[in-house]
Parts: structure tokens; sequence; C-alpha cells
């Protein structure tokens, strides 16, 4: 029973996809689907939950097929309007052209480093403290009683012991939940499906922009980003966050560069799931909505700032809602609720926060490459607005959520103890701008004119 749920999770999430838009390419067509389907399903059962019919099996199944026949008839009733079709399929044939030996080289380690990290994944059990104390335990709950707000999460007393682990929003919990109620005694197949379908969805995201071979290269970089690549055997949130957020960022990109309408809904969804993964994901979503507020303002259209305001923000003020009527212990209890200024204190957040930037162990060389480049790039970001809205939205974020700790209280002197917030916490947000920092590295304006001049080379020699 479990293929059948992942499957039609798969189906869901491609219908879903195609239903966005018809200029999506292979790669993205075979990896959205359980990036986008698996964030649907979270959602569908929170529906159940709230309607009061409870997270089973059945039910969600129910609802997975319902969804499949909706979301089929309204795609059938779009091709047959002429509003869908498959040109832009037909044009993307598979070709050897610009696929190179290095290609191949970076391409084969990554299948191999994939597998070895996917068969770790699957034949451990989850072992990470934060998951045994919080998503899988609460996954475990979900699954047993079909209900989010279970004994679990409504005992004060282990919301207390456990921490803020339980209180993230429900994407990861309820996906994991989604293996017990299939009978599977381990939700790793979760983390797995994240990971390949997340290797394959950027490869074909910054293809759109640079040569096989360079997405090639800079699909591994980010693979193996120390941090990146042993996550992709834990079950915690930083990675399907981090596939969500940076998702999010590029499709805008792609959005405003390429004119491609269906990357906006797709930006819109994921930044949505994002934050219904973990709530700190919010914090790209006030820069974009500054670029979408310029653009706004200089072509006097209000529809696109309206749609991203009112969609980007349910699932955060739906999950404080949710915990506000279910849970004693809020999760901005952290937080200084008002603006106030410590110059020390700002001193000392953001000097722990670079350091933890250069930390080899943790981003490996991505940010020592990331800051020069874009140093190097400044002449072109002022004159030619180089990916300028990326790095505002990019840079943006980083300084919005390094400033969340700044909010932090830290009465206890716990913020920067070790294994306290900023130490322990601080790096698990960080693994959203790891992607968004190769992809400008790779993506940027004199990156592009070292592509085409090699490019002349290797064609003159040829010749």
């Amino acid at each position: 029973m479990s293929y059948l749920i992942f499957t039609l999770i798969f189906i869901t999430g491609l219908l879903i996809v195609l239903l966005l838009s018809d200029k999506f390419n292979f790669g993205e067509l075979l990896s959205l689907p359980f990036i986008i389907g698996l964030g649907y399903a979270s959602f569908l059962m929170f529906a159940l939950d709230a309607v009061k019919a409870g997270i089973t099996f059945s039910h969600l199944l129910t609802g997975l097929i319902v969804t499949i026949l909706v979301a089929g008839g309204a795609l059938a009733f779009l091709f047959n309007k002429k509003a869908r079709s498959l040109d832009y399929l037909k044009t993307q044939k598979i070709s050897p052209k610009g696929l190179t030996l290095a290609w191949a080289i970076f391409v084969g380690f990554g299948i191999y480093l994939a597998y070895g990290i996917t068969v770790k994944c699957l034949y451990w059990p989850p072992a990470e403290f934060d998951s045994i104390e919080g998503y899988d335990l609460l996954a475990k709950a979900i699954a047993h009683e079909g209900t989010i707000a279970n004994s679990i999460l409504t005992n004060p007393t282990i919301v207390a012991g456990c921490g803020p682990r339980l209180l993230y929003p429900p994407l990861y919990a309820s996906c994991n939940a989604i293996c017990y109620l299939s009978g599977m005694e381990s939700p790793k197949l979760i983390t797995s499906l994240f990971f390949i379908s997340w290797l394959v969805l950027f490869y074909s995201l910054i293809k759109r922009f640079v040569p096989h071979t360079v997405a090639a290269i800079a699909t591994f970089m980010m693979m193996i980003a120390p941090e990146m690549f042993s996550n992709a055997s834990f079950t915690l949130t930083n990675l399907p966050t981090a596939i969500y957020a940076s998702t999010a960022v590029i499709c805008f990109l792609i959005w405003r560069e390429k004119k491609i309408e269906g990357f906006f809904y797709l930006s819109i969804i994921t930044l949505l799931f994002g934050t219904w993964t973990r709530s700190d994901a919010i914090v790209f979503y006030p820069a974009m909505m500054l670029v979408l507020l310029y653009d706004a303002w200089k072509l006097k259209n209000l529809k696109n700032i309206i749609a991203f305001g009112v969609v980007g923000i349910i699932p955060f003020v739906l999950w404080h809602f949710y915990l506000t009527a279910h849970i004693e212990r809020q999760q901005d209890s952290f937080f200084i609720k008002s603006l106030f200024f410590d110059s020390g204190k700002l001193k000392e957040v953001f000097g722990h926060a670079w350091t933890m930037l250069m930390t080899t162990n943790l981003y490996g060389i991505i940010f020592y490459v990331f800051i020069p480049v874009v140093l190097i790039n400044a002449i072109s970001i002022y004159k030619r607005q180089d990916l300028l809205a990326f790095l505002v939205i990019s840079i943006g974020g980083w300084l919005l959520y390094t400033l969340l700790f700044y909010q932090m209280k830290n009465t206890d002197g716990s913020l920067f103890a070790s294994g306290g917030w900023m130490l322990s916490g601080y790096k698990r947000g960080m693994f959203s701008f790891v992607p968004l920092a190769i992809f400008y590295c790779a993506a940027n304006h004199m990156a592009m004119q070292l592509y085409a001049k090699v490019e002349g080379w290797t064609s003159v020699g040829k010749s």
C-alpha cells in the first residue's frame, strides 16, 4: 500500500505542476511532483484534521484520489481550451550536444554519492536528538492518533521538556507520518525523496541559465556542502526547508528573467511550503515583497504583489493561530516582542554569524567563493542590474534571518552558549542560502561571459 500512496502523491504533484504551466522541462516535471505532492499532502492532512475527519491512511488516499480527479479534469479543460499544450515538451529533445567529459565525471560522482547517502538514509533509523524529541515523535503520534493536536502536542509537560522541536509547522512531521500510516518502520523514505528530487530540480533550474557542464558542477558542489550532504540522511527540517525556500527564490528569478508566468505561482507555492516546514523561512517573504513592490511601482500593476502577499503569509498565520488554539507554550515566547537597539548584542550576533559562514566543515568553501564573486561583479550589478533582485532577496533574507537571533531573549545567557540558539540553531536556517550562493556564483554576468569565451575557444579548436 505504501507504493500506492506515494504513486498518488507523485501524480498529484505532477498535475498541480502542469496546472501551473506547460513550460516546465523534463527535469522539472520529473523532480517537482514529489516536492509539491508531499507539501500538498501535508495541507490535505491538516484539512482532514481541521474538519475532524481524522488523519488516516484511507482518508488521505481518498483525498488524493479526489484531488487527482479534480486536477485532471481541470487540466483536460485547459487542454481543450488550448490554454495548455505539449508544444514546449516537444522541443525538449534529448541530445548529447553540450555534454562533455567533465559533465560525465561530475554527474557520475554525483550519482555515486547520492546512491551512497540514500543507502545510509534508508538503512539507518532516525537517531537525531531533535527528531526523536520532535519531528519523528510528532509523526508517530499523528499516525497513531489521527490528529496533529494529539496527546503529545497538547501535553504541556512534554512540550516543555522537548522544547520548540514539537512546535515547528507540521509539513515535515505530516510527511513522515505518511510512512507510518503506510506501515513502514521508518520515515526516512521522505528524506530520500526530497534529496533525490532536489538534485534533479536544482540541475534543471540552473540549466536554464548556464551550460550543462556548469550545471553539473554547481549541483555537485551544492550536494557535497558538508552540512547539506550530512542532512541528506537525517530526519530534520533543514533539508526540506532549504529545498522549498531556495526553489522559491530561483523560480522567482526565472519568472522575472524568462517571463514564464508559471514560475511565479511555483515560487508562491514553494515559499508557502517552506514556511509550512519552518517558520523562519518567512525571512524571504519581506525581501521578495520588496522586489514586487518595486515592480508594481514601475509597471503600475498590483496583481502580483497582492497575490504573493495574500497567499505567501497564509501558512505562517495559520500555524500561529493553531498553536494559540491548542498549545499552551507559544513558539514566539523566545523572542523579544518590541524593537530595541543593543550595539553589543548586534555585533555579537553578526560576529557569530560570520564565523559560521566561514566554517568550512559546515558549508565548505561556498561563502569564501560567493563573497568575492559578488564584489568582483559589483560594477556589473550597478550598471546592468545583474541578478540584482536575486541578490536583494538572498542577502536581504540572510540579514532578516540573522536579525531573528538578535531579537531572541538572552536573559539566561543561553543565546551564545555552546549548544544554544546561535551556535546550534543558526546553522540550520543557513541551509536555504547555500544553493542560492552557488546559483549566483554560476549564473552571474562575468561567469556567463567566461562560458561564452570557453565555448568560442573550443569551437575554434574543433574547426
